[in-house]
């Protein structure tokens, strides 16, 4: 269950890339802090890319500093333009406020500054921060050099913390080109619309150029190489007039990520299911439709088929291409499901996939949820992005298996 249709191929790639074109105006915020044993404050800068975050942040900005909820969010272990001397910034993408912490994810700033090599490990488990003493302050204009930077993420969960060798990506500016290219997946471009893109490990003497698969103003999609050593990284974009921007990132040697469509506020598989029957035949289809009214990516419910069927999900992502199906686990219903295979889907580059069974007993259920995990060389586990599958309800099936 390797190959797939070419149409069902796209899909993830299309609902990823597409997932944060409409780029909104950032805000900044400074953020109190104090350390774990003294009043000493140790404030950072947090950017939010959400209107609705943004809008909430300037709200909690209105009542008193005590009452109000402290910050949450991903570490991502590389310096940012907006969070200096800090070599490490909250990913801007996932910044939230929360009225609850637990002490796992509690620690003063210099803490993690001091254990950023750590962080995502046995520190801060899936790199989340949520510092107890933490208060919003105050907002603030955005740095000169905002114009210049860049933000680089996964191209499937559109985190900048789940960047991988081999992996898709998405890097985000302003004023990148003034069109729209796209490359052929078997195509190799570093030149795309005048825009090129130059990376560099922190091991590394020389950069290199990234291939290119899609080139807009405010985005531009690319794959990570290979062989590019964990740690951190440097990215360099010039566009066709010749303007620089540059940003600074951290590669992990794991960082699994699924594709995504979002709707009702839900982040939905970019999947495909194969049913094999009783007879020997069998069907593949996709969990992921077109709206005929609107154009817009549309969840579509899983079908069981009929009693004695057996149910493959076939999930689609980047940044398994270093792992194996025996370092992936996952739970459905509490019991831990069997993964068939993990690794690269071979027709396009950068493309991963997952196979894994599906047992009957979740044909009653409106929708399950589906995280799997991954063990990172450390021995930790990797969780990915969380994703929804929606199922036929029993009325469905009902008419189904009659039209069979």
């Amino acid at each position: 269950m390797k190959t797939l249709n070419t149409l069902l191929l796209f899909i993830p790639l299309i609902a990823g890339f597409a997932q944060t074109n409409n780029q909104t105006t950032p805000a900044y915020f400074t953020v109190y802090n104090v350390t774990g044993d003294s009043t000493v404050p140790q404030q950072f800068v947090v950017e939010i890319t959400s209107p609705a975050v943004i809008q909430q942040a300037r709200a909690l900005l209105t009542i008193p500093e005590s009452e109000r909820p402290h910050v949450r969010g991903v570490v991502v272990k590389a310096p940012s333009y907006f969070n200096s001397p800090w070599t490490f910034h909250i990913d801007p993408a996932s910044v939230g406020f929360s009225d609850i912490s637990v002490e796992v994810c509690d620690a003063a700033t210099s803490e993690v500054e001091g254990h950023l090599a750590e962080v995502g490990n046995a520190f801060l488990p899936d790199s989340v921060w949520c510092p107890w003493s933490s208060r919003i302050l105050a907002e603030i204009p955005a740095p000169d050099n905002a114009a210049t930077s860049l933000r680089i993420a996964s191209a499937a969960s559109d985190s900048e913390a789940a960047i991988s060798p081999g992996a898709l990506v998405s890097i985000y500016g302003q004023n990148l080109t003034a069109q729209i290219l796209q490359a052929g997946t078997a195509d190799t471009v570093v030149n795309l619309s005048g825009v090129a893109v130059q990376v560099k490990a922190a091991t590394e003497t020389e950069s290199r150029p990234l291939s290119l698969l899609m080139a807009s103003p405010t985005q531009v999609n690319a794959l990570i190489p290979s062989d590019m050593p964990p740690g951190p990284m440097s990215i360099s974009l010039t566009n066709a007039s010749g303007q620089q921007f540059q940003s600074l990132s951290y590669v992990e040697a794991i960082a699994p990520a699924l594709f995504t469509i979002s709707a009702n506020n839900r982040d939905y598989a970019a999947a495909t299911v194969q049913r094999v029957h009783a007879d020997g035949t069998n069907s593949i289809e996709s969990l992921v439709a077109v709206d005929p009214a609107t154009g817009a990516l549309v969840p579509v419910p899983l079908d069981f088929g009929l009693p004695g069927d057996e149910v493959y999900l076939s999930l689609y992502g980047t940044g398994f291409v270093n792992s194996t199906a025996a370092a992936i686990s996952l739970a459905l219903a509490g019991e831990t499901t069997s993964i068939l295979y993990a690794g690269p889907q071979s027709e396009v580059a950068g493309l991963d996939q997952v196979n894994v069974s599906i047992s009957q007993s979740l044909s009653s259920q409106p929708f399950f949820d589906l995280q799997p995990s991954v063990k990172n060389p450390a021995g930790y586990p990797v969780k990915t992005n969380p994703v929804r599958i929606l199922v036929h309800s029993s009325t469905q099936k009902v008419g189904t298996m009659a039209s069979r």
